[in-house]
């Protein structure tokens, strides 16, 4: 099946981020309804001409959509924040929606978004205790932990969903695997010369030499480890405006916060679809390499990344090599 069209309505950019992590996610997920325009929402609905809908929630947002099948079209219709929703009793659905997600957990259902009551009912039985998530349901962690499948149990969650939980835990011991590993091979780098993480958003905003080096005084320098996701996330586009030293620097804390789930536009678009690797990537040592590979390997069967798996594989192949 060859690419469709994805046509966005020019009013619906003024609801998307203009830049950050939500924007990013956004993007990228519409971006692949071209290859992939039959996915799935997360909920469905009905025009008034009972066309049915595709509801997909992407982080805070709801994206909705619907394919026109005879020109090989995707449309996409609406992008509304959650937060709109907040005063309908329908608000509380979407949250544990968006917090179940993380565990792959909630229930295929066949409720319209509109539709409040037969969701929630499914989600308070689903879930046991909707009012109180554990950590593992926690939009910062992506995947959970032995500690959290166990604080489930405690708390009386369905055989499914630990069962679940328990499946996807073993991302969680492989995840804290190549985090050791970037750790190590990462551990003692400092910025040096290198491009600063707001020095490299003022490149990209075109500033001016003096606001630059203005915000290059408040960048870290010395220890990557002090960079928070929170920093990171408004920053995704810093990483296509690092110099080697800057990229050396800020890689490991970008994969880290990628591999907690903390960062939210993803780390293999920077990792596999440059045109110019040596630029970014030619100061690595061998071993910082390896954490690299280690990375990519370990998301190429991430569902996060299903729709980069091919430029993870060529990437793997042709640059971050084994040897």
């Amino acid at each position: 099946m060859g690419a469709y069209a994805v046509y966005l309505h020019l009013d619906l950019l003024e609801v998307v981020p203009g830049r950050g992590a939500q924007r990013g996610l956004i993007m990228r997920f519409v971006r692949s309804l071209a290859e992939d325009p039959h996915m799935p929402g997360d909920f469905t609905d009905q025009d008034q001409s009972l066309r049915r809908r595709q509801i997909k929630v992407i982080g805070d947002f709801a994206v909705t959509y619907w394919v026109d099948e005879p020109v090989k079209a995707v449309m996409v219709v609406s992008v509304r924040a959650c937060r709109q929703m907040k005063e309908s009793p329908n608000h509380q659905v979407e949250t544990n929606r968006c917090q179940a997600s993380r565990l792959g957990s909630w229930p295929v259902v066949g409720n319209s978004f509109p539709v409040c009551h037969p969701a929630l009912t499914a989600a308070v039985a689903h879930l046991k205790r909707s009012a109180a998530l554990p950590a593992c349901c926690n939009p910062a962690m992506k995947y959970p932990s032995p500690a959290d499948i166990a604080e489930m149990k405690a708390r009386g969650y369905d055989p499914t969903t630990i069962a679940e939980a328990e499946q996807q835990s073993k991302r969680w011991t492989s995840a804290q695997e190549v985090c050791r590993v970037i750790e190590a091979a990462f551990a003692g780098v400092t910025l040096g010369g290198g491009v600063g993480l707001q020095e490299a958003q003022g490149l990209d905003d075109y500033a001016d030499a003096d606001t630059c080096a203005a915000y290059r005084a408040n960048d870290e320098k010395d220890d990557w480890h002090r960079i928070s996701a929170e920093a990171l996330n408004p920053c995704s586009s810093s990483l296509s405006f690092f110099d080697a030293e800057g990229m050396r620097f800020h890689l490991p804390a970008y994969l880290l916060a990628d591999l907690r789930g903390d960062y939210g536009c993803g780390m293999a678009f920077c990792l596999t679809q440059t045109s110019d690797f040596d630029r970014y990537f030619r100061l690595l040592s061998h071993a910082q390499r390896r954490a690299v590979r280690t990375f990519l390997l370990h998301i190429l069967d991430d569902r996060d990344y299903q729709f980069e798996r091919s430029h993870v594989l060529r990437a793997l192949d042709e640059y971050w090599t084994e040897h």
